[in-house]
């Protein structure tokens, strides 16, 4: 679990992932109590127990992902969304991404 340290600031890369990564980790300890709590029955425990290794692993660049797919969702150009995202191609980003968009599609005609 990442320790949080006051003299880190989040202008430095190392010390914005770590402060990240604790607000996800104590998000996880967060869900994990209420669900201890018998709080959260609806969730299987095997999903329960997916999730919140999930979030554990999560990351800053699970964040830029999770952005760029939201903006996709929303309709926003790939290409604005690929300048953003600082590649060199617009190709690689319609390729990271087309899988994603797909999924997007039909997780929302399911909704």
């Amino acid at each position: 679990m990442a320790q949080y340290c006051p003299d880190q600031t989040l202008s430095g890369h190392a010390g914005t992932w770590e402060q990240i990564q604790l607000i996800f980790d104590k998000t996880a300890d967060y869900v994990q109590k209420q669900k201890d709590a018998g709080l959260l029955k609806e969730i299987p425990m095997k999903e329960f127990k997916e999730d919140i290794d999930t979030l554990r692993r999560a990351s800053t660049h699970w964040i830029r992902h999770t952005g760029a797919s939201m903006a996709l969702g929303d309709g926003e150009d790939i290409k604005e969304i690929s300048d953003t995202l600082g590649h060199s191609d617009q190709r690689i980003t319609e390729k990271i991404y087309s899988i994603r968009e797909d999924a997007l599609r039909a997780t929302k005609r399911r909704v």
